[in-house]
């Protein structure tokens, strides 16, 4: 299967950035690396197609920036509700699984029974019947006798 251009750009450029985040990550944004970490998160918001945190004279615009946080935070909350739901929905599911197949189960031994049950009736009624013919001849013989 062939990679887009635009997809290994995407990778190398989210390679790129995690790579230099990585050498930044055991200390977190301070006075002396904000630079970096503006030109990481512009990068990154970037690739994910939010427009640039910079005009075109390069200046940091605030509320490029604000705007994008708040989108991003909205997002996250939205998925964490998402995820939520689909956790509940996912707890639901085993819960009836199990149920059912509780339920499966004593259905089985009750039909397991009831087949036992009738294979036993089967047998009583074909002795009966032999019964009832052996009577039957006996009692024609015996008519016949007299």
């Amino acid at each position: 299967m062939a990679v887009s251009p635009s997809a290994c750009m995407f990778l190398r450029l989210t390679k790129h950035t995690y790579d230099n985040y990585i050498n930044y990550k055991d200390e977190l944004c301070n006075e002396d690396n904000l630079e970096q970490y503006i030109n990481y998160l512009d990068e990154e918001l970037s690739v994910l197609g939010y427009p640039s945190l910079r005009d075109e004279n390069n200046e940091l615009q605030l509320v490029s920036l604000v705007n994008c946080t708040l989108e991003l935070l909205n997002k996250h909350q939205k998925s964490s509700r998402v995820r939520e739901q689909l956790e509940n929905n996912q707890r639901r599911s085993a819960s009836d699984l199990q149920h059912l197949k509780s339920q499966h189960d004593s259905l089985q031994k009750s039909l397991d029974k009831y087949n036992r049950d009738y294979a036993l009736l089967k047998e009583q009624g074909r002795q009966l019947d032999v019964t009832i013919n052996a009577l039957q001849k006996k009692m024609k013989a015996e008519k016949e006798e007299v």
